[in-house]
C-alpha cells in the first residue's frame, strides 16, 4: 500500500515578498512559479514542490500560522442539508432578469486531536503542521 499526500501549503498572500527571495543554503530558490522562464518571476505555484494556496484568511506574515502545510484527507466538512433559495426580479426589473440567493451552512474539523505516532520511528505525524513565527 502506498501513501499518497494531497498536501499544500496555505500562506497568507503577503508572504509573497518573502517567498520570492528565499533560497537554500545551496543558493537556490526554495518555490518554483507556473511557467517561469528565467527572465521575470511569477507568483509561486509550488514550495518545496507542494502546491501553495494563497489566501487572506491566513494570518499576517510573521504571525503563529502565517504559513501551514496541510494535508486535507485529514479535514472533515459538513455540510447542512438545508439549503435556502430566494429569488427576486426586483434588482434587474426592466432588464428583465432575475436574481437568486443562495444560503446554507458550513463548518469544518480536524478529524485527529493529536499527532500519530507510528508503530516504528520516533517522530510523530499530522495532518496539519503549523510553522512558528
Amino acid at each position: 500500500m502506498t501513501f499518497q499526500s494531497r498536501a499544500v501549503w496555505v500562506a497568507n498572500y503577503n508572504i509573497l515578498p518573502s517567498l520570492l527571495t528565499m533560497q537554500d543554503p545551496g543558493n537556490r530558490y526554495i518555490w518554483a512559479a507556473a511557467g517561469f522562464t528565467g527572465t521575470s518571476a511569477a507568483i509561486p505555484s509550488s514550495l518545496l514542490g507542494l502546491p501553495i494556496v494563497f489566501t487572506e484568511k491566513s494570518p499576517a506574515l510573521g504571525s503563529k500560522g502565517d504559513i501551514v502545510l496541510c494535508d486535507f484527507k485529514g479535514y472533515a466538512v459538513c455540510l447542512t442539508p438545508q439549503i435556502g433559495v430566494q429569488t427576486s426580479n426586483a434588482v434587474r426589473w426592466y432588464e428583465n432578469e432575475r436574481s437568486f440567493r443562495i444560503e446554507t451552512r458550513v463548518d469544518g474539523t480536524m478529524l485527529l486531536d493529536e499527532p500519530i505516532v507510528p508503530r516504528k520511528g520516533s517522530d510523530t505525524l499530522s495532518t496539519t503542521v503549523v510553522l512558528n513565527a
